[in-house]
Order: C-alpha cells, then structure tokens, then sequence
C-alpha cells in the first residue's frame, strides 16, 4: 500500500509516463480522490488490524504477536505465502477504489 501511494504520483508524472498510459486517465480532482481513497483505505486497514489484535487479545488472554511468532518458528516456509496472501489483499482493495476508463471520448 505504501508502495502504491509513493509510486503512483511518480511514475503518472515522471520520464516514464507514456508506458503507462492508463495512470493518464487519472487527472487532476480524480487523481486526488483516488489518492484520498487510497490513504483512507490504508488507514482503515492499520486501524482495523490494531482493534483484531487488541479484541482477540482480550477475548482470549493471549498475547498474539507471541502467537505469531510461534507459528511461524514452527512452520518457516509459510513465511512467503503469507506476504503474498497480504500484498493480494491489499492490491485488490485498492483495485476495488480505481476504476479506469478505456474507451475514448
């Protein structure tokens, strides 16, 4: 999320800009609210994994990060399946806020 945040502005304005012409489509009020939106999303997403924790926290008395932890002494390789799994469900948040445009006017 982070990364599409700082990439996003850059890439629409920088030396490569023509190769992705669909960033285009984006122009100024609409690249704003997608950027808004997009700040919101990854807000909500930071806010809403702090309030799982501290709820599972107390409804179960176990420490979670400790829990993870553990998990992931005893099963190393899941390690990558894990990040993939998190980096899909935040591309496909952010997908479900842009909404491009292919047909011209």
């Amino acid at each position: 999320m982070i990364a599409f945040l700082a990439w996003t502005p850059l890439i629409r304005s920088g030396p490569n800009a023509a190769a992705y012409p669909n960033l285009g489509l984006l122009n100024g009020e609409r690249f704003e609210r997608v950027m808004y939106a997009s700040v919101g999303a990854f807000v909500a997403e930071i806010l809403g994994a702090g309030v799982g924790v501290v709820v599972a926290e107390r409804m179960t008395g176990r420490n979670i990060w400790k829990e993870y932890a553990r998990f992931l002494a005893r099963y190393p390789r899941i390690f990558f399946a894990l990040i993939v799994a998190t980096a899909h469900v935040l591309l496909d948040a952010i997908l479900a806020l842009v909404s491009l445009e292919f047909e011209k006017k």
